[in-house]
């Protein structure tokens, strides 16, 4: 297994050794009096404040109802709600709408932590990765989002040695990405993998595209919710008309299109496909407030 320390030629390469990114982001290297032969101590501060996650559909288990008491150690807003709630569906499949911080792994887990956005997690989620193999993972996942915005990692962190600067912005970006979604790396790379979420290149020529965010998205359907409906979204409604934006917008990219559809109209669309009734009702009285203002007017 690689150690986490450089030598001076690793340095020039980086910038920093590890050894200086470790003692930055509040861990200690291995080797060191009480820790054990390639180990490594993660940072014990809660995140606050900095993280919003979607809501997710979830089937807990007993560990999961557990867990979810790490909420407010997490996120100290959360104190006082409750962020697990039964979902309507089939009674066969006990699905659960979880609105916490913590991101859920790759089993479907809740996982017990969130990422920080202050770069505070970068080395503890590359460097304490179990084995090569999950690192290069982490690597190609920030590559397939295109979060080396057109470079290349940097040899040391191919190796496991260390990082550069454009290393740090691309793991942290897919961080920050994951956290969006409300998934671990190792999920959101499993999602990756099987399709779930689309890649940032785009077949054939190899261009590439971005998508709006999940956040933008969702505030711009609340505020078309509000001028359409004349009220806000639920929780459901804005999560599903932001990914519907996002897969419209990818289609579009990968079919060459050159003239997308701006977020306004796309969130009004959504909004008005979200309650035709509603809408056609809302529509409606408007058009008559209308006509008694031209009325009166004469």
């Amino acid at each position: 297994m690689a150690r986490y320390t450089n030598n001076d030629a690793n340095t020039e390469d980086t910038g920093k050794s590890s050894a200086e990114m470790l003692a930055e982001q509040g861990l200690v290297e291995p080797d060191q009096p009480g820790i054990g032969i390639n180990s490594i101590l993660g940072k014990t501060t809660a995140v606050s404040g900095t993280n919003i996650t979607p809501p997710r559909y979830i089937v807990p288990n007993e560990q999961d109802f557990k867990s979810v008491q790490l909420d407010f150690a997490i996120d100290p807003s959360f104190s006082g709600q409750m962020t697990i709630r039964r979902s309507s569906g089939s009674p066969r499949v006990p699905a659960y709408v979880y609105t916490g911080p913590q991101l859920i792994d790759e089993n479907g887990r809740l996982s017990g932590k969130t990422y920080s956005a202050d770069g505070s997690d970068i080395a503890v989620e590359f460097f304490t990765a179990k084995t090569a193999a999950e690192r290069q993972t982490m690597i190609s996942t920030a590559e397939k989002l295109g979060f080396f915005y057109g470079g290349k990692p940097s040899g040391a962190m191919t190796s496991g040695t260390g990082m550069d600067s454009g290393d740090r912005r691309a793991v942290q970006d897919l961080l920050d990405y994951s956290v969006r979604q409300g998934y671990t790396w190792q999920a959101v790379a499993g999602m990756l993998q099987s399709g779930k979420i689309a890649p940032a290149v785009a077949g054939g020529g190899g261009s590439k595209y971005s998508v709006v965010s999940t956040e933008d998205a969702m505030d711009a359907v609340t505020e078309e919710f509000f001028r359409v409906l004349k009220r806000p979204p639920t929780p459901a409604e804005a999560r599903q008309a932001a990914i519907n934006i996002q897969q419209a917008e990818r289609s579009a990219a990968m079919g060459g299109s050159v003239d997308p559809v701006s977020l306004g109209v796309a969130a009004r669309s959504q909004a008005e496909k979200a309650s035709p009734g509603e809408f056609a009702a809302n529509a409606a009285g408007s058009a008559m407030t209308r006509i008694f203002a031209l009325l009166g007017g004469q």
